[in-house]
């Protein structure tokens, strides 16, 4: 039992010999220049958003005419096919579908 007493009082011998710690003064600084740098990052120039919506919406209205394009001759041909079918005419198009 004794030897559980003296373990105990130089546990509570050591913890008298402790200091309290200091924490780095400038540490709440660094954190709010970090946050404010990485926020300045984020910030894309109104400029370069709006030329890079418009390059977005040109690419898709190319997109939108360039399928327009093909599907309206594609419905012609097969619309010329169809009369040529029809009539007797060979007009070469029929080979293609």
């Amino acid at each position: 039992m004794e030897t559980n007493n003296d373990e105990i009082e130089k546990t509570l011998q050591s913890l008298d010999t402790l200091e309290r710690v200091e924490g780095n003064p400038f540490l709440f600084a660094k954190i709010q220049y970090r946050i404010s740098q990485r926020n300045h990052k984020k910030n894309i120039n109104p400029v370069w958003k709006t030329v890079g919506v418009s390059f977005a919406l040109l690419l898709l209205f190319f997109n939108v005419l360039t399928v327009w394009n093909n599907l309206k001759s594609q419905n012609e041909t097969n619309i010329m096919v169809e009369l040529g079918n029809e009539f007797g005419i060979n007009t070469g198009l029929s080979q293609l579908y």
